[in-house]
């Protein structure tokens, strides 16, 4: 399950069980929403993906739950695993995913996907490669202020290593910390944030599905 907290000592005893991707109703001061990534290129980065993964899916639901269209692209050698976000919410015959040879493709479909002004989610699986050019990270970002859309980048790094980027709007460091046999919490770092102060830590709670562990 996923339930959002605040940066407040986590205790275990006060969630329920519940679907993975249940959000509990103490999430007023997190920043991880989608309204409040809209027109921002944002930086997720995890030394795992799968916690990245996680906090992506998360976005991936609030979209849904509002009827908006998400795309999903990586490379042919970097997708999710199908059957537990199905399991878990997620509608993938709603949820397109483009798979390209490289990521110089990745950019230039995320260009196209940004000029059509139909999607208020795009999010793209990087793994571990760090370069993103300038030139590239303008005209997304143009685009993205342009149709309010908040286009997510999936890397693989550890917090110490910059950000993709100048125009990242916002780098967030994900990690996992086991608190149970079935159960985990996905925690979240802000490390750049160009709206608001960084140093927000957020932490999602998770019951562990087959593919995840």
């Amino acid at each position: 399950m996923i339930a959002m907290a605040s940066s407040a000592p986590f205790d275990l005893a006060h969630f329920k069980k519940a679907s993975f991707f249940e959000r509990q109703a103490n999430e007023e001061t997190s920043h991880w929403k989608l309204e409040q990534l809209e027109g921002r290129l944002v930086e997720l980065s995890g030394a795992e993906c799968s916690s990245a993964l996680s906090l992506c899916f998360d976005l991936i639901l609030q979209a849904q739950n509002k009827n908006e269209p998400v795309a999903w692209l990586s490379t042919e050698n970097s997708i999710f695993f199908p059957p537990d976000t199905q399991a878990n919410g997620i509608d993938l015959e709603a949820l397109p995913v483009i798979a390209l040879p490289s990521h110089q493709a990745l950019g230039i479909a995320t260009e196209r996907l940004l000029r059509s002004g139909a999607f208020s989610l795009l999010v793209l699986d990087l793994g571990s490669h760090q370069e993103l050019s300038l030139a590239m990270q303008s005209r997304l970002a143009s685009l993205a202020q342009k149709h309010a859309t908040a286009v997510v980048f999936i890397t693989q790094k550890t917090p110490d290593i910059a950000s993709l980027g100048s125009l990242i709007s916002l780098r967030a460091h994900t990690r996992y910390l086991h608190c149970g046999e079935d159960a985990f919490l996905c925690e979240l770092e802000v490390l750049k944030d160009k709206r608001h102060a960084p140093g927000d830590k957020h932490q999602i709670l998770l019951s562990a599905p087959e593919g995840l562990l």
